[in-house]
């Protein structure tokens, strides 16, 4: 198994209708780099600029992805961006895509479905063989829904998420259909897109509303032909040529995620918001999945695919089995900046994750089979092991308590051999002492050393016998646990008798000290007198209990030995000559066991020899049998060890996996542990909070019942004052009734009051007299006004409320009105205005003077004047012909926009629009003065912007007029110069070909 980086591609589409004068710049350094807003730098694998086509996509990041898809690897790619960035056209899996039959548009799919069974057809062979099968899912709301089948959805057949036994992740009920060619492949693909999930927003016409994953499957088989080696502990060895067939099972998905997309920008409402809001929490959980993969600090932690279904479906493409290529479009508009810079850094998180990829291998034909067979026999002989080893363990442990009780038994033995030497030592002593006292011959001491040896022979046997039974029981053990290790499994090679193991020169010295010691004894007998042979062994231990008594006794009677007594010397000799007496006749209870002892060595000695003959003969067969059986044993071990190293490795992959499942399930019992806690503390504050409601809900309930106890006293009052206020209310609907109704009455009296005071002004009267008229025609009729609101507002008994901007804004309405007339009739009072008219008038005047002038002059000199020069007065006839030209447009440039603005006020209907100017002011003031404050503040800052709005113009028009003066006077030259020059055609030419200088700069001749 491999490590794999997800490779990371950048594709931004071209710009459409609507963006091209909203753009950005493009500005890539190198091949695979891209700069935003021009200080935001981010690199991928392959950078794809909007100039690019599908082919150069397909070729460069999806071509080595078929080739790892046909060698046996996962694949898997990712298009992601905001809506309407071409995710659905880089995939080519759209409806309009799929129709297309140039080969050039054609997104990833339809070619990756072309190339793939041109790969399969050229590795057609008798020894390989494919199938390819398809499936269409479309995440939309977080239900799964199957394209290729979508009637399940209305039946309710819900599709489930699992994961199988190797930890991929799998979906059942899904739909795979089989294919044969790249035809019924692509038939299926339409197919899936007419079913997926479509809609129309502000920004994409054909906006994709769910997740798409198209998936291809590719089964390949390979036959090899291999030799089995099979063997049981029940059967012979047996080789068998069989073709195994492998299989490589390979997934390739491809991906199209939904667009990220804001409801403001789409305006989405209803069923459409619900699907943008689904599909922006999808992609927050993928964000989340790549932001924990991708970041280094938290690599360690908890992976959260289960937060979405998207993220579980995803879950080997990201970080596990599968080589991924994520796809990101963006758009180049700088309306989208905010979009394109989220797409770039979820791209770029992306490249940090590392998945774990493998080919995926299969072996069919019986494989698993002996795998099985190979499984049970593991664990066949792991409890046989198991047997044998708790068998061994018993036998050692009663080895061990054997060996604890042979010590204490040896250390008893020597401390009793020593005691025995000590005491013949002392005994030996003694009777030196005694015969060197007593003066007997040698053949007594001869006798007595004979008995010496004797004795010493007769220990040194005895050791020797047991020392040979404790090895005859030893053999009759190995002789056991052979005979159980013969018959069980053979484990390990079987155990040797520790006589076998002896070597013969050894086996030669114990039979020659044997025989040695019974030629001495044979000897030594015929110099002694025959004793009875019906002695015992407890006799023997009598006479070593009698012999400590008397040498105990013959020890004291030593101390009186000095003593001058004959008498005591003389029973000293009678004790002395029946002790010896004694001591011959056990001399003969010797030798009698002697005898004995003797014949029972010879008859273990045949004894031994025939076991070992017997053992020999085993111990031959046994071997041929263990040869035979350790060659098949060998044979049979190569070969597991093989499987073994096979099954050792997945063994280590279990246990990898058993630990990422341990360090996963450990932080998750860490975090439930840190939840527990916290929910602890919340659940005491909670208790405590509860507590203090419960007494608050207790003080409340207590208020309450006091309240309610005072509602109940206030509900009796306010039932007479209801009364009260029923009888006081009727006597004010009359009062308002007789009130409304002289309203009215004042209302049309203000008006007549109005028109009469309008007549008066008609006359010729004094101007105090004009302004006092004035000032009361507008009194009376903003009275008139105020007083018609109120009737109104009071109609039919009920107030209609009318808020504060209505208000200004119909008052505002009403002072523009009377200022717009009051101007109307300043504008023939205007100083500009009449100074124009006087200077129009004036050069009226001159050029009637001019022109009768002229004519008489022509009249007296027509027949000595030159028709082609021009006269002396013509250039001032001209200049005045201009001039007048200039003021009549100014005049009625100036006195034109105040009438259309009068006109535009006409729908104020209560204000004559033939007012007079006095009255018209007159009327604006007392508007204004009837303003409240917070009208009067609103109305003050609307028409500050009035002001500033009109100074704005005027500055503007004034700019304007001066250039539009020069631009006459330089006109007006020219045209003086046209009519004195002699070439007028010349000088026409020229003037054409001159710039001309405007307000918008200068024009220029074509």
């Amino acid at each position: 198994m491999t490590t794999s980086s997800v490779r990371v591609a950048l594709r931004v589409r071209p710009l459409s209708e609507q963006e091209q004068n909203n753009v950005i710049s493009f500005i890539p350094n190198n091949q695979q780099q891209i700069v935003l807003n021009g200080d935001r730098s981010f690199t991928f694998d392959y950078v794809y600029p909007p100039s690019s086509d599908q082919n150069d996509v397909y070729s460069t990041c999806v071509v080595p992805l078929l080739n790892k898809f046909i060698e046996g690897y996962n694949a898997t790619i990712l298009a992601y961006g905001q809506t309407g960035s071409g995710k659905t056209h880089s995939m080519g899996i759209g409806l309009d895509n799929i129709m297309k039959m140039s080969m050039n548009d054609h997104g990833i799919v339809p070619r990756f479905i072309h190339a793939l069974f041109d790969h399969l057809q050229t590795k057609q062979s008798p020894h390989y063989s494919s199938q390819v099968s398809v499936s269409f899912l479309e995440l939309h709301n977080e239900d799964l829904v199957d394209l290729l089948c979508p009637v399940r959805k209305r039946e309710g057949l819900n599709l489930t998420i699992r994961e199988d036994s190797h930890g991929n992740i799998c979906w059942s009920g899904v739909r795979e259909e089989v294919v044969a060619n790249a035809t019924e492949l692509l038939e299926i693909l339409q197919k899936g897109s007419i079913a997926r999930t479509t809609a129309s927003t502000d920004m994409n016409h054909t906006s994709s509303r769910s997740h798409a994953i198209f998936s291809v499957v590719l089964k390949q088989f390979l036959q090899q032909d291999t030799t089995d080696d099979e063997s049981t502990l029940h059967s012979d060895m047996e080789i068998s040529q069989t073709p195994i067939e492998k299989k490589l099972v390979s997934k390739f998905h491809f991906v199209d995620l939904a667009g990220s997309e804001r409801l403001k920008r789409t305006n989405a409402v209803g069923d459409r918001a619900k699907e943008g809001i689904s599909i922006n929490t999808g992609l927050l959980a993928l964000g989340n999945v790549i932001s924990a993969l991708g970041d280094e600090s938290r690599r360690v932690s908890h992976v959260p695919y289960r937060d979405s279904k998207l993220t579980r479906l995803l879950q080997d493409s990201l970080g596990g089995n599968s080589q991924t290529l994520m796809l990101a479009c963006a758009s180049p508009a700088s309306a989208n900046l905010t979009e394109t810079l989220n797409t770039l850094k979820y791209a770029n998180r992306a490249r940090n994750i590392r998945n774990r990829v493998a080919i995926n291998h299969q072996q069919d034909n019986n494989n698993n089979k002996k795998e099985e067979r190979l499984k049970a026999t593991i664990t066949r002989l792991k409890q046989e092991l198991k047997s044998t080893d708790d068998f061994l363990r018993a036998v050692n442990d009663e080895m061990d308590s054997l060996k604890t009780q042979v010590g204490s038994l040896q250390q008893t033995l020597d401390q009793t051999v020593c005691e025995l030497t000590q005491v013949k030592y002392e005994r030996d002593s003694l009777k030196h002492q005694w015969m060197q006292a007593t003066g007997q011959t040698e053949v007594e001491i001869q006798d007595d050393h004979i008995v010496k040896e004797y004795m010493s022979t007769i220990e040194s046997l005895k050791a020797e016998l047991y020392q040979t039974q404790q090895k005859l029981l030893q053999k009759n053990v190995a002789l056991q646990i052979d005979h159980i290790d013969s018959s069980s499994t053979l484990v390990g090679s079987p155990c040797q008798s520790p006589y076998l193991e002896q070597p013969p020169d050894k086996k030669r010295k114990k039979q020659h000290r044997v025989s040695s010691k019974r030629s001495k004894i044979v000897m030594r007998k015929s110099a002694v007198p025959s004793v009875n042979n019906s002695a015992t062994d407890a006799e023997y231990l009598q006479f070593a209990k009698f012999a400590n008594s008397s040498n105990e006794t013959w020890e004291e009677k030593y101390k009186r030995h000095t003593m001058p007594s004959q008498e005591n010397n003389k029973r000293i000799l009678q004790k002395l000559a029946s002790a010896i007496e004694s001591k011959h006749q056990l001399l003969h209870q010797f030798e009698k066991s002697e005898k004995r002892h003797v014949d029972q060595i010879k008859q273990l000695g045949r004894t031994v020899n025939d076991l070992v003959a017997k053992k020999t003969a085993s111990t031959q067969h046994l071997k041929r049998e263990l040869n035979e059986l350790r060659t098949q044993y060998e044979a049979r071990l190569k070969k597991q060890q093989g499987e073994q190293v096979a099954l050792r490795r997945k063994h280590l992959q279990l246990i990898r996996s058993s630990d990422r499942l341990r360090l996963q399930q450990e932080s998750i019992i860490d975090q439930c542990h840190r939840t527990i806690e916290k929910l602890g503390h919340e659940k005491k504050k909670l208790l405590k909070r509860i507590k203090i409601e419960a007494d608050r809900a207790k003080e409340k309930a207590m208020q309450s019942e006091q309240e309610i106890k005072k509602m109940k006293r206030q509900e009796a009052q306010a039932v007479t004052l209801k009364k009260r206020l029923e009888r006081e209310l009727g006597q004010q609907k009359a009062a308002c009734k007789r009130a409304t109704e002289e309203i009215v009455a004042l209302s049309g009296q203000m008006k007549q009051i109005a028109a009469i005071l309008k007549k008066v002004m008609a006359s010729s009267i004094a101007l105090s007299q004009r302004n006092l008229l004035a000032k009361a025609i507008a009194c009376a009729s903003v009275r008139g006004y105020l007083v018609k609101q109120n009737a109104v507002k009071k109609a039919g008994g009920k107030f209609q409320v009318t808020t504060l901007q209505q208000n200004v804004y119909q008052k505002k309405k009403f002072i523009h009105k009377a200022l717009s007339l009051y101007v109307r009739g300043q504008c023939s009072s205007h100083p500009m205005i009449r100074e124009l008219v006087q200077k129009r008038d004036r050069l009226l005047a001159e050029q009637k003077e001019l022109l009768s002038e002229r004519q008489l002059v022509l009249l007296e000199d027509q027949e000595a004047m030159d028709s082609t020069e021009p006269q002396y007065m013509d250039e001032r006839i001209d200049l005045i012909t201009v001039e007048l030209d200039t003021l009549n447009q100014h005049i009625d440039r100036l006195t034109t926009p105040l009438l259309e603005h009068v006109e535009q006020e006409n729908e104020v209907n209560w204000i004559d629009d033939q007012m007079d100017q006095q009255v018209a002011y007159e009327l604006a003031l007392s508007l204004i003065r009837s303003l409240e404050p917070e009208e009067a503040r609103l109305i003050s800052e609307a028409l500050l912007e009035d002001v500033i709005a009109l100074k704005t113009d005027y500055l503007a028009h004034s700019s304007s007029m001066h250039h539009l003066n020069s631009v006459v006077h330089i006109l007006q030259t020219a045209l003086v110069q046209m009519r004195r020059a002699s070439n007028q055609s010349a000088v026409f030419m020229t003037t054409l070909q001159s710039p001309v200088r405007t307000q918008y700069g200068l024009v220029l001749p074509e």
